[in-house]
């Protein structure tokens, strides 16, 4: 079976060499096939060094570019032959005698048209899924506040009048009333007999633990991904704050030693590009010295951490290309590392266009479905979020987001009994659903 491209076997085979490793016979692993080699500490290792990785990849894309397609990292403007006419920072002016370029209007495909549709109906027949606040823990409402923002409604239980006296004795109804999700989870409501924030009286701070966030930044990485305003009221009991409050929690707990990648999400968002401020241990931080961090610290290339670390660098360039802010040092290397594994996810995509329960330590299929929709789910969300507009379509990524809804629609009428499927699904509707806007954009 053929996993990597020559250059990336190429990359390998020469990253080895230098560190140390040695190949050895794949593991046969209790969800699929085995794969031609075993990768998790050749791409951790990567990891740990990216900066330097990016620049092996760089130098030889020079000599090979031609050769492979695959794996190939576009130049940066620095390496172009002839100065680029765009001045960073500020607005490029447009002669008089002539007119702005109009964006070309994009033209979609039968078969994406189509697709479309089926996803628009999948994430529509998915809001039929409702929470209920005595039932759903925060961590399960805050997947699904992912995928469908400041539109998620949970069911809030009230209890009916008890009877007066001498009326018949009954057991009191409860009637449950629909909310927004977003404002149960800010104004720290029980939700499965748990509240997801708390407050010292100084801060307000959101639990990390189960049935709450898997990892520090994942509320306030779903309200930025909603697009919900800084000034957004959050209650803790008697203390009144706003998502500003929780932005300056994650700002003081950054560290290097921290998995900070849904902060960087979050902060991506919150501050600006160049803003600086001071953690709880008086040291200088910024979204750039946050993504150099993240570049070196190794991410588990088997579960969902890497993923998060993924879309997390994709937010933080995404910020800073919007901003037209040019991109140097550890900014520029989180551009090329990133390009550099969108094209490697797609090259471990399996034969139905998803790809192995252990994300991309394998490429294989698994028997059970809630597993291949997790790891898909995560895997095309970052590929929906980062590819270029211009990849959208091609044949590689539209069969994945086929595959990926129908996936969705065969589990439709299985309930999703444990926080983990409630993830697995909301993180697939949530990706479907950034491709599908942004087909539309």
């Amino acid at each position: 079976m053929r996993f990597p491209s020559t250059l990336f076997c190429v990359l390998v085979l020469a990253f080895c060499s230098v560190n140390g490793f040695a190949f050895e016979e794949a593991p046969i692993s209790p969800d699929g096939p085995a794969t031609a080699m075993v990768l998790d500490e050749i791409e951790i290792a990567m990891v740990q060094s990216v900066p330097e990785y990016v620049r092996q990849v760089s130098a030889l894309m020079q000599s090979e570019g031609e050769k492979d397609d695959e794996l190939v990292a576009p130049k940066s403007d620095a390496d172009a032959d002839e100065p680029t006419d765009i001045v960073v920072g500020t607005e490029k002016e447009t002669p008089k005698d002539e007119k702005p370029a109009e964006k070309p209007k994009r033209t979609l495909s039968p078969e994406v048209v189509k697709l479309r549709e089926q996803i628009t109906g999948t994430l529509a027949a998915n809001t039929k899924r409702q929470l209920d606040m005595r039932s759903d823990t925060p961590a399960a409402i805050l997947a699904y506040c992912y995928a469908y923002g400041a539109d998620t409604q949970v069911l809030q239980p009230t209890q009916a009048q008890q009877p007066t006296p001498g009326q018949r004795r009954q057991q009191p109804t409860v009637t449950k009333t629909p909310i927004f999700a977003i404002g149960a989870l800010c104004w720290n409501y029980p939700c499965g007999g748990k509240t997801l924030l708390r407050s010292d009286g100084k801060e307000i701070i959101a639990k990390v633990g189960p049935g709450l966030q898997r990892k520090p930044g994942t509320l306030l990485a779903m309200l930025a991904m909603s697009s919900i305003a800084e000034s957004y009221e959050v209650r803790v009991g008697e203390t009144v704050g706003s998502i500003a409050d929780l932005v300056r929690t994650e700002k003081t707990a950054c560290s290097a030693d921290a998995d900070m990648s849904l902060a960087l999400i979050g902060l991506s968002f919150y501050c600006d590009c160049e803003e600086e401020w001071t953690n709880d241990f008086g040291e200088k931080w910024s979204i750039p010295k946050m993504v150099l961090a993240e570049l070196l610290h190794p991410a588990d290339q088997g579960t969902s951490n890497i993923t998060d670390q993924l879309l997390g660098l994709a937010c933080a360039v995404r910020r800073f290309e919007n901003e037209e802010i040019e991109l140097t040092g550890p900014m520029l290397d989180a551009k090329n590392y990133l390009d550099s594994f969108q094209k490697f996810a797609i090259s471990a995509q399996n034969d139905q266009g998803l790809w192995h329960p252990r994300f991309f330590l394998f490429k294989g299929s698994a028997q059970n479905q809630w597993e291949a929709l997790y790891s898909a789910g995560h895997i095309f969300r970052f590929l929906a979020f980062a590819l270029p507009e211009e990849q959208l379509t091609d044949p590689q990524v539209v069969r994945s987001a086929k595959a990926l809804t129908d996936l969705i629609n065969k589990v439709a009428n299985s309930p999703a009994s444990t926080e983990r499927q409630a993830e697995s699904l909301a993180t697939a509707l949530h990706a479907i659903a950034i491709y599908n806007e942004r087909l539309e954009d």
